[in-house]
């Protein structure tokens, strides 16, 4: 499971959290953990949203 985040003192995000670990995954399609939650993405699923 996964959850957006917006850094402070932005209005979109530019990570995503992986929840299971807490590990911040920059939206970069070059990072194979970004392709993971994209395929996740892709199956339906949807992120928690920003706090």
């Amino acid at each position: 499971m996964y959850k957006l985040f917006v850094p402070l003192g932005r209005t979109e995000p530019n990570c995503v959290i992986r929840l299971s670990d807490n590990s911040y995954i920059p939206m970069d399609k070059t990072n194979t953990d970004y392709q993971e939650y994209l395929e996740w993405v892709a199956k339906g699923n949807t992120p928690e949203e920003a706090d």
